[in-house]
């Protein structure tokens, strides 16, 4: 799909479109060199392109509010005299990162 140039003097191999590592995380390019003789000779060489990920997706929380009642009745200290922690929520995200 032409994400990738290669310069046929010099060889060199550049990114010519956006890679997204979420759609498509590797590329398989086979790469192929003509010489100028009589007769021309030819050859081929793969080339295998992993994309790392680029932190560029923000994490997403299941909701955009959460609503919950907490009762003024709950003891929070400990018969010994230290505080008790009570859970109320439990939050979660996702992130379309790898």
């Amino acid at each position: 799909d032409n994400r990738f140039a290669v310069d046929p003097i010099s060889g060199e191999v550049t990114i010519a479109l956006t890679l997204n590592r979420e759609r498509l995380d590797t590329y398989e390019l086979t790469i192929a060199a003509t010489d100028r003789g009589v007769p021309a000779r030819n050859s081929t060489a793969k080339l295998n392109i992993t994309v790392l990920d680029y932190n560029d997706n923000p994490p997403v929380f299941n909701k955009t509010m959460y609503t919950f009642n907490v009762s003024e009745s709950v003891d929070s200290v400990a018969a010994n005299g230290s505080s008790i922690a009570f859970t109320v929520l439990v939050l979660s995200t996702t992130d379309a990162d790898i």
